[in-house]
Protein backbone atom coordinates (compact mmCIF):
# COMPACT_ATOMS: atom_id res chain seq x y z
CA UNK A 1 0.00 0.00 0.00
CA UNK A 2 1.13 3.55 -0.58
CA UNK A 3 1.59 6.32 1.72
CA UNK A 4 1.99 9.86 1.51
CA UNK A 5 3.73 12.32 4.19
CA UNK A 6 1.43 15.34 4.43
CA UNK A 7 0.90 18.59 6.19
CA UNK A 8 -2.35 19.77 7.53
CA UNK A 9 -2.41 22.89 8.83
CA UNK A 10 -5.47 25.11 9.46
CA UNK A 11 -8.37 23.92 7.41
CA UNK A 12 -11.66 25.15 6.80
CA UNK A 13 -14.14 22.83 5.55
CA UNK A 14 -18.00 23.52 4.42
CA UNK A 15 -21.28 22.11 5.66
CA UNK A 16 -20.70 22.50 9.04
CA UNK A 17 -17.85 24.58 9.46
CA UNK A 18 -15.07 22.06 11.35
CA UNK A 19 -12.20 24.30 11.97
CA UNK A 20 -8.82 22.50 13.28
CA UNK A 21 -7.17 24.40 15.85
CA UNK A 22 -3.07 25.91 14.91
CA UNK A 23 -1.23 23.47 14.57
CA UNK A 24 0.50 21.63 12.53
CA UNK A 25 0.94 17.91 12.55
CA UNK A 26 2.20 15.84 10.07
CA UNK A 27 -0.01 13.19 8.39
CA UNK A 28 0.74 9.54 6.64
CA UNK A 29 -2.08 8.32 3.77
CA UNK A 30 -2.83 4.74 3.61
CA UNK A 31 -4.71 3.82 0.81
CA UNK A 32 -7.07 1.06 0.97
CA UNK A 33 -6.40 0.54 4.40
CA UNK A 34 -8.05 1.14 8.07
CA UNK A 35 -7.56 0.85 11.72
CA UNK A 36 -8.71 -2.04 13.78
CA UNK A 37 -6.99 -1.18 16.91
CA UNK A 38 -7.78 0.97 20.10
CA UNK A 39 -10.93 2.59 18.55
CA UNK A 40 -12.62 5.74 19.82
CA UNK A 41 -15.20 7.40 18.19
CA UNK A 42 -17.36 7.11 15.00
CA UNK A 43 -18.82 9.97 13.39
CA UNK A 44 -19.89 11.10 10.09
CA UNK A 45 -17.90 13.12 7.37
CA UNK A 46 -18.02 14.44 3.61
CA UNK A 47 -14.81 13.90 2.77
CA UNK A 48 -11.32 12.66 3.67
CA UNK A 49 -10.40 15.78 4.52
CA UNK A 50 -12.85 16.28 6.90
CA UNK A 51 -11.89 13.23 8.77
CA UNK A 52 -8.47 14.32 9.21
CA UNK A 53 -9.51 17.90 10.97
CA UNK A 54 -12.12 15.81 13.11
CA UNK A 55 -8.82 13.63 13.97
CA UNK A 56 -6.85 16.73 14.64
CA UNK A 57 -8.86 18.28 17.10
CA UNK A 58 -9.52 15.52 19.21
CA UNK A 59 -6.77 15.21 21.17
CA UNK A 60 -6.89 10.93 22.14
CA UNK A 61 -7.16 10.54 18.03
CA UNK A 62 -3.69 9.43 16.79
CA UNK A 63 -4.87 7.78 13.16
CA UNK A 64 -8.85 8.36 11.44
CA UNK A 65 -10.00 5.56 8.75
CA UNK A 66 -12.55 7.27 6.10
CA UNK A 67 -14.71 4.66 5.33
CA UNK A 68 -17.67 4.04 2.81
CA UNK A 69 -21.26 2.83 4.56
CA UNK A 70 -24.55 2.65 3.65
CA UNK A 71 -25.60 6.32 2.60
CA UNK A 72 -22.35 8.04 2.87
CA UNK A 73 -19.39 7.83 4.79
CA UNK A 74 -18.25 7.67 8.31
CA UNK A 75 -15.02 8.77 9.96
CA UNK A 76 -13.91 6.19 13.34
CA UNK A 77 -11.32 7.71 15.02
CA UNK A 78 -8.17 5.68 16.62
CA UNK A 79 -5.90 6.07 19.98
CA UNK A 80 -3.29 3.38 17.93
CA UNK A 81 0.40 5.13 16.81
CA UNK A 82 1.67 3.37 14.10
CA UNK A 83 4.97 5.60 14.08
CA UNK A 84 4.58 5.41 9.96
CA UNK A 85 4.36 2.47 7.78
CA UNK A 86 0.93 1.35 6.44
CA UNK A 87 1.35 -2.30 7.38
CA UNK A 88 0.49 -2.09 10.35
CA UNK A 89 -3.25 -0.95 9.48
CA UNK A 90 -5.67 -3.64 8.48
CA UNK A 91 -6.13 -3.93 4.43
CA UNK A 92 -9.61 -2.59 3.62
CA UNK A 93 -11.26 -1.20 0.06
CA UNK A 94 -13.18 0.28 1.09
CA UNK A 95 -11.51 2.34 3.29
CA UNK A 96 -8.76 5.55 3.54
CA UNK A 97 -6.54 6.21 6.36
CA UNK A 98 -4.87 8.87 7.46
CA UNK A 99 -2.53 8.73 10.87
CA UNK A 100 -0.69 11.00 12.44
CA UNK A 101 3.32 10.69 12.33
CA UNK A 102 6.18 12.51 14.38
CA UNK A 103 5.68 16.21 13.90
CA UNK A 104 9.43 16.77 16.07
CA UNK A 105 11.62 18.52 13.99
CA UNK A 106 15.61 18.61 14.41
CA UNK A 107 16.14 15.72 16.64
CA UNK A 108 13.20 16.28 18.85
CA UNK A 109 10.98 12.96 20.54
CA UNK A 110 7.51 12.64 20.21
CA UNK A 111 5.20 11.73 22.82
CA UNK A 112 1.52 9.96 20.93
CA UNK A 113 -0.51 9.82 24.59
CA UNK A 114 -0.70 13.99 24.30
CA UNK A 115 1.02 14.61 21.11
CA UNK A 116 3.56 16.53 22.25
CA UNK A 117 7.08 17.36 21.26
CA UNK A 118 10.00 16.97 23.66
CA UNK A 119 13.44 19.21 22.19
CA UNK A 120 16.85 18.96 22.47
CA UNK A 121 18.88 21.27 23.46
CA UNK A 122 19.03 24.56 22.00
CA UNK A 123 15.59 24.15 19.98
CA UNK A 124 12.04 25.43 21.18
CA UNK A 125 8.30 25.56 19.77
CA UNK A 126 5.91 23.24 19.64
CA UNK A 127 7.33 20.93 17.10
CA UNK A 128 11.13 22.22 17.93
CA UNK A 129 10.87 23.89 14.75
CA UNK A 130 13.44 26.54 15.76
CA UNK A 131 16.62 27.56 17.82
CA UNK A 132 16.44 30.30 20.75
CA UNK A 133 15.47 33.25 20.20
CA UNK A 134 17.58 34.77 23.07
CA UNK A 135 19.00 33.57 26.52
CA UNK A 136 15.14 34.24 27.95
CA UNK A 137 14.71 30.83 26.30
CA UNK A 138 17.97 29.09 27.22
CA UNK A 139 18.91 27.20 30.20
CA UNK A 140 20.64 28.97 32.75
CA UNK A 141 24.10 30.27 32.28
CA UNK A 142 25.60 28.20 29.43
CA UNK A 143 27.01 28.50 25.64
CA UNK A 144 23.93 28.43 23.70
CA UNK A 145 23.58 29.29 19.87
CA UNK A 146 20.46 31.59 19.01
CA UNK A 147 18.96 32.20 15.88
CA UNK A 148 16.87 35.96 16.03
CA UNK A 149 13.06 36.07 14.78
CA UNK A 150 13.22 36.70 10.99
CA UNK A 151 17.07 36.36 10.83
CA UNK A 152 19.64 33.98 9.35
CA UNK A 153 22.18 34.43 11.64
CA UNK A 154 22.87 31.79 14.27
CA UNK A 155 25.43 32.17 16.69
CA UNK A 156 26.82 31.18 19.85
CA UNK A 157 26.63 33.29 23.01
CA UNK A 158 26.54 33.09 26.44
CA UNK A 159 23.67 33.85 28.59
CA UNK A 160 23.81 34.10 32.32
CA UNK A 161 20.39 34.41 34.72
CA UNK A 162 21.26 37.44 36.85
CA UNK A 163 19.49 37.33 40.17
CA UNK A 164 19.25 41.26 40.54
CA UNK A 165 17.27 43.43 37.89
CA UNK A 166 18.11 46.97 39.38
CA UNK A 167 16.12 47.62 42.59
CA UNK A 168 13.55 44.56 42.24
CA UNK A 169 14.88 41.20 43.16
CA UNK A 170 13.44 39.77 40.68
CA UNK A 171 15.92 36.99 38.87
CA UNK A 172 16.02 37.90 35.13
CA UNK A 173 18.15 35.93 32.29
CA UNK A 174 20.08 38.08 30.53
CA UNK A 175 23.13 38.61 28.24
CA UNK A 176 26.49 39.12 30.26
CA UNK A 177 28.14 41.65 27.80
CA UNK A 178 31.20 42.40 30.03
CA UNK A 179 33.12 43.18 32.79
CA UNK A 180 36.27 45.57 32.74
CA UNK A 181 38.53 44.09 29.76
CA UNK A 182 40.58 44.68 27.12
CA UNK A 183 38.73 46.73 24.45
CA UNK A 184 41.70 47.23 22.39
CA UNK A 185 40.54 45.05 19.65
CA UNK A 186 39.98 44.93 16.11
CA UNK A 187 36.37 45.82 14.14
CA UNK A 188 35.88 41.65 13.47
CA UNK A 189 36.70 40.80 16.79
CA UNK A 190 33.73 43.69 17.49
CA UNK A 191 31.39 42.29 14.93
CA UNK A 192 31.60 38.51 16.40
CA UNK A 193 31.95 39.13 19.77
CA UNK A 194 34.51 37.93 21.89
CA UNK A 195 34.78 34.36 23.90
CA UNK A 196 34.10 34.44 27.61
CA UNK A 197 37.31 34.36 29.23
CA UNK A 198 38.44 35.51 32.74
CA UNK A 199 35.06 37.01 33.34
CA UNK A 200 35.27 38.97 29.89
CA UNK A 201 32.74 38.48 27.35
CA UNK A 202 31.22 40.43 24.90
CA UNK A 203 28.48 39.71 23.20
CA UNK A 204 29.33 41.39 19.50
CA UNK A 205 27.85 43.83 17.17
CA UNK A 206 26.44 41.42 14.88
CA UNK A 207 24.46 40.22 17.43
CA UNK A 208 23.18 43.08 19.08
CA UNK A 209 21.85 44.58 16.03
CA UNK A 210 20.16 41.18 15.12
CA UNK A 211 18.65 41.31 18.67
CA UNK A 212 17.24 44.40 18.61
CA UNK A 213 15.48 44.12 15.52
CA UNK A 214 13.66 41.40 17.10
CA UNK A 215 12.14 43.24 19.90
CA UNK A 216 12.72 45.90 22.55
CA UNK A 217 15.81 45.42 24.75
CA UNK A 218 17.28 47.87 27.11
CA UNK A 219 20.98 48.32 28.12
CA UNK A 220 21.99 48.09 31.97
CA UNK A 221 25.58 49.78 32.78
CA UNK A 222 26.31 48.56 36.38
CA UNK A 223 29.08 50.03 37.94
CA UNK A 224 30.90 49.03 41.03
CA UNK A 225 33.96 51.00 42.84
CA UNK A 226 35.96 49.20 45.81
CA UNK A 227 34.91 51.23 49.03
CA UNK A 228 31.76 52.41 47.30
CA UNK A 229 27.92 50.97 46.53
CA UNK A 230 27.19 49.88 43.19
CA UNK A 231 25.17 52.53 40.94
CA UNK A 232 23.28 51.90 37.26
CA UNK A 233 22.80 53.43 34.22
CA UNK A 234 19.84 52.53 32.12
CA UNK A 235 19.39 53.19 28.39
CA UNK A 236 16.18 51.68 27.37
CA UNK A 237 14.60 50.49 24.23
CA UNK A 238 18.18 50.56 22.50
CA UNK A 239 18.96 49.48 18.79
CA UNK A 240 22.20 48.73 16.94
CA UNK A 241 22.06 49.76 13.40
CA UNK A 242 23.87 47.34 10.96
CA UNK A 243 27.01 46.81 9.96
CA UNK A 244 26.61 49.43 7.03
CA UNK A 245 25.24 52.05 9.16
CA UNK A 246 28.49 51.36 11.43
CA UNK A 247 26.14 49.81 14.04
CA UNK A 248 25.28 53.06 15.41
CA UNK A 249 23.67 53.01 18.34
CA UNK A 250 20.53 54.48 19.50
CA UNK A 251 17.84 54.74 22.33
CA UNK A 252 14.77 56.12 23.72
CA UNK A 253 16.28 57.76 27.21
CA UNK A 254 18.37 57.01 30.00
CA UNK A 255 17.71 56.35 33.34
CA UNK A 256 19.76 56.27 36.58
CA UNK A 257 19.11 53.48 39.30
CA UNK A 258 21.61 54.12 42.29
CA UNK A 259 22.30 52.11 45.29
CA UNK A 260 24.07 54.15 47.50
CA UNK A 261 27.15 56.65 47.12
CA UNK A 262 26.33 57.46 43.47
CA UNK A 263 24.05 60.34 42.60
CA UNK A 264 22.31 61.10 39.22
CA UNK A 265 24.80 64.39 37.72
CA UNK A 266 28.16 63.18 38.06
CA UNK A 267 27.85 60.23 36.14
CA UNK A 268 24.56 60.76 34.07
CA UNK A 269 26.20 63.80 31.81
CA UNK A 270 29.31 61.14 30.91
CA UNK A 271 27.44 58.27 29.75
CA UNK A 272 26.93 60.29 26.40
CA UNK A 273 22.94 60.82 26.80
CA UNK A 274 22.70 64.42 28.71
CA UNK A 275 24.69 67.51 29.18
CA UNK A 276 27.59 68.49 27.22
CA UNK A 277 26.78 67.51 23.14
CA UNK A 278 30.22 66.78 23.03
CA UNK A 279 29.69 63.70 24.93
CA UNK A 280 26.48 62.16 23.67
CA UNK A 281 26.48 58.87 21.45
CA UNK A 282 23.13 58.59 21.15
CA UNK A 283 23.24 57.78 16.97
CA UNK A 284 26.98 57.58 17.60
CA UNK A 285 29.05 54.71 15.07
CA UNK A 286 31.58 52.36 16.35
CA UNK A 287 34.86 52.49 15.48
CA UNK A 288 37.91 50.28 16.42
CA UNK A 289 41.46 51.10 15.15
CA UNK A 290 41.71 49.73 12.37
CA UNK A 291 38.32 50.87 11.53
CA UNK A 292 38.33 54.33 12.62
CA UNK A 293 34.93 56.26 11.07
CA UNK A 294 35.69 59.59 12.78
CA UNK A 295 39.17 59.76 13.99
CA UNK A 296 38.59 58.89 17.20
CA UNK A 297 38.98 55.00 18.01
CA UNK A 298 42.77 55.70 16.81
CA UNK A 299 43.51 57.78 19.65
CA UNK A 300 41.95 55.91 21.83
CA UNK A 301 43.46 52.58 21.06
CA UNK A 302 39.76 50.99 21.68
CA UNK A 303 36.37 49.83 19.94
CA UNK A 304 33.54 51.91 21.53
CA UNK A 305 30.49 54.39 19.97
CA UNK A 306 32.40 57.62 19.36
CA UNK A 307 30.56 61.32 19.06
CA UNK A 308 32.66 62.95 16.56
CA UNK A 309 32.60 66.10 18.45
CA UNK A 310 34.61 65.36 21.33
CA UNK A 311 35.36 61.56 20.79
CA UNK A 312 33.23 60.85 24.09
CA UNK A 313 35.19 61.37 27.49
CA UNK A 314 35.98 57.72 27.76
CA UNK A 315 39.25 56.94 28.62
CA UNK A 316 40.80 53.56 27.45
CA UNK A 317 43.32 51.38 28.66
CA UNK A 318 44.46 47.70 28.90
CA UNK A 319 42.60 47.25 32.06
CA UNK A 320 39.33 48.14 30.79
CA UNK A 321 37.51 51.55 30.75
CA UNK A 322 37.49 54.68 33.18
CA UNK A 323 33.99 56.26 32.90
CA UNK A 324 33.66 59.89 33.12
CA UNK A 325 32.29 62.08 35.72
CA UNK A 326 31.03 65.73 35.88
CA UNK A 327 31.32 66.96 38.95
CA UNK A 328 30.37 70.97 39.56
CA UNK A 329 31.03 71.49 35.86
CA UNK A 330 34.51 69.93 35.76
CA UNK A 331 34.71 67.06 33.99
CA UNK A 332 36.89 63.83 35.34
CA UNK A 333 37.96 60.63 34.79
CA UNK A 334 37.07 57.62 37.72
CA UNK A 335 38.19 54.89 38.01
CA UNK A 336 35.55 51.90 37.80
CA UNK A 337 36.99 48.78 39.12
CA UNK A 338 34.25 46.66 37.84
CA UNK A 339 31.90 47.81 34.44
CA UNK A 340 29.35 45.41 33.39
CA UNK A 341 26.89 46.05 30.35
CA UNK A 342 23.62 43.95 30.59
CA UNK A 343 20.97 43.47 28.11
CA UNK A 344 17.59 42.88 29.29
CA UNK A 345 14.62 41.61 26.65
CA UNK A 346 11.37 43.47 27.58
CA UNK A 347 9.01 41.91 24.89
CA UNK A 348 9.45 40.90 21.09
CA UNK A 349 7.19 41.91 18.11
CA UNK A 350 6.12 39.23 17.20
CA UNK A 351 4.66 36.67 19.69
CA UNK A 352 3.21 34.12 18.02
CA UNK A 353 6.01 31.52 16.58
CA UNK A 354 3.99 28.99 15.35
CA UNK A 355 5.77 27.68 12.05
CA UNK A 356 2.29 27.68 9.51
Amino acid sequence: MKHLQTYLLLIVVSSGLILAKRRRISFMNCQSAKSIRNLATTTTALTKIECSVICLNDPECLSASFCKADGGYTCQLSRFYADGGCSQFAADGDCSLTAIVNPCENGGTFFPQNRTCQCVDGFVGDYCQRRYRDCTETPQSKHSFIQPLESDYISEIYCEYHPLHLKRLTPITTYMLTFSGNFTRTWQSMRQGIPLQSHYYFLGLENLHQLTKQGVYDLWVFLMDVGKSAGSIRYTNICVDSEAEGYALHWDHIESENFGSYDDNPYMDGFGGVGDVTKNINGARFGTYDNDVNGCAGSKGAGWWYNPLGCTMLQFDPDGLSWPVNRTGAVEIEQINIVKLVLLPVYWYVEDDLVL
